[in-house]
């Protein structure tokens, strides 16, 4: 009976290991796959204001000649821009919460893996320099450069911050790949191990005496 109970105990703690992995892994995909699909709308969101002057509707077509090309060529691509960085804002904060959620599951499941802590640590930091620094430095200087004159060159500053950004944002992504790595390829629980473990605690108690 009594080996029977503790095969019982390890075989809950491997289930909740089981369980424990599952649910950092589902939350580490859905961080990685949302990443990267905001990486595509930022991008693509930029080049749709020269994709609607390129094939105006009927109706814009007469505001456009009113406005002027150029002047609602600098009006879109300005307001794409504007839309872009709202995105950016709403998903760093959603990432920090993400993030938070994550490394509370890592620190307080069965047998907490120390470097997927350390890796998800990173990645927090990385979101939280981007949220705090990088993004709206970012955002100023971008909001001035909308409105420089066709052909004009970018100031040398705002172009060093994207690129800054957009390395941090590879390196996010590598960090989460290898937690991911380290997440799905665990070993699995050793029943024995939990079995020993478990006798070794039962012994450790002290005996009821017989009444």
């Amino acid at each position: 009976m009594r080996v029977t109970g503790l095969l019982k105990a390890a075989f809950v703690l491997k289930l909740g290991l089981i369980q424990f992995r599952r649910f950092a892994s589902f939350l580490l995909g859905a961080w990685l796959a949302a990443s990267v699909m905001m990486d595509i709308v930022g991008v693509q969101n930029l080049r749709s204001a020269d994709r609607f002057l390129g094939a105006p509707t009927l109706q814009s077509t007469e505001q456009i000649h009113a406005m002027g090309h150029s002047a609602a060529a600098l009006f879109l691509r300005h307001f794409a821009s504007e839309q872009t960085r709202w995105y950016s804002e709403q998903w760093e904060w959603t990432q920090l919460a993400i993030g938070l959620g994550l490394l509370l599951l890592l620190v307080f499941g069965n047998r907490p893996p120390k470097v997927a802590i350390g890796l998800c640590l990173l990645m927090l930091a990385i979101v939280l320099v981007d949220r705090l620094s990088l993004t709206p430095w970012m955002d100023r200087l971008g909001r001035e450069a909308d409105f420089l004159p066709a052909g004009a060159q970018l100031p040398a500053s705002f172009t060093l911050l994207r690129r800054a950004h957009s390395i941090m944002e590879i390196v996010k992504l590598s960090l989460g790949v290898g937690m991911a790595g380290l997440l799905l390829l665990r070993k699995p629980a050793d029943l024995k191990m939990f079995a020993r473990e478990s006798e070794k605690e039962q012994g450790a108690l002290p005996r009821r005496s017989a009444k």
